[in-house]
C-alpha cells in the first residue's frame, strides 16, 4: 500500500514540474519575441548584415548610418552635422574651419576693351607768355656773333645775318644762336634770338 502512495506522490510531482517548466518557457518566449520585435532590422535588412542601436546603424561592410538604416557611404547622416571645434580635414591634408574656402589666385585675365571717353575737364588757367629778342653783331676778320637766351627762357626762333657774301652762318642749339663768317676785315655778321617763358 505504501508503495502505491509513493508512486502516486512522485507522479504528481513530475506532472507539476512539467507544468511549471512549460509555463516558464511560455513567459520566456514572449519576452524574446517582444525584444526582437522592438529592435529588429528594418524591412530589407537582416541581423547578419546590420546592427542598429538608438538610431546608429552599422552594416556588415562597415558603413555607418546616423538617422538612416541604409547608409550609402562610409558615413551617412540623415540630419544636420555640427562641428564645434577642429573643423573638417580633407584627403589632401587641408583643414577647413569656416564656411569660406579660398583657392589659389588665378591668372590675370585679358585687358578689357577701352571704355567711353570721359566728360571734358575743367578749363585750365590761361597762361601769359613773355618773349624778348636778343641780338649781337661781330665785325672783323673771321669772327662769331652769339645770341643766348637768359635763364628761364626758351629759344623759340631767330637766325643769322651780315654783309659777307660767303661764310658759315651758324645754327641754333642748347638755347642760343652762334653765327660766324670767314670774310676779310670790315665785314660784319649778326645774330638774333627770340626767347620766351611762361608767366
Amino acid at each position: 500500500m505504501k508503495k502505491q502512495y509513493l508512486i502516486i506522490f512522485f507522479s504528481l510531482m513530475a506532472i507539476g514540474l512539467i507544468a511549471g517548466i512549460y509555463q516558464y518557457v511560455q513567459v520566456f518566449q514572449a519576452e524574446i519575441v517582444g525584444a526582437y520585435t522592438s529592435s529588429k532590422p528594418a524591412n530589407g535588412h537582416s541581423w547578419s548584415e546590420m546592427e542598429c542601436t538608438s538610431g546608429l546603424c552599422i552594416t556588415a561592410d562597415n558603413k555607418v548610418g546616423i538617422g538612416t538604416d541604409a547608409p550609402a557611404q562610409k558615413l551617412s547622416v540623415a540630419g544636420m552635422i555640427e562641428t564645434t571645434s577642429g573643423g573638417i580635414k580633407f584627403p589632401d591634408g587641408t583643414i577647413q574651419t569656416t564656411k569660406e574656402l579660398a583657392g589659389p589666385t588665378g591668372a590675370t585675365g585679358a585687358t578689357g576693351a577701352t571704355g567711353p571717353q570721359g566728360p571734358q575737364g575743367i578749363p585750365g588757367v590761361s597762361a601769359s607768355l613773355s618773349c624778348v629778342t636778343v641780338s649781337n653783331t661781330c665785325t672783323g676778320l673771321t669772327c662769331t656773333a652769339t645770341c643766348t637766351c637768359a635763364s628761364g627762357y626758351t629759344l623759340t626762333g631767330g637766325g643769322c645775318g651780315g654783309n659777307c657774301s660767303y661764310g658759315n652762318w651758324g645754327t641754333a642749339s642748347d638755347g642760343y644762336f652762334s653765327c660766324s663768317h670767314g670774310c676779310t676785315a670790315g665785314y660784319t655778321v649778326n645774330c638774333t634770338a627770340r626767347c620766351c617763358k611762361l608767366l
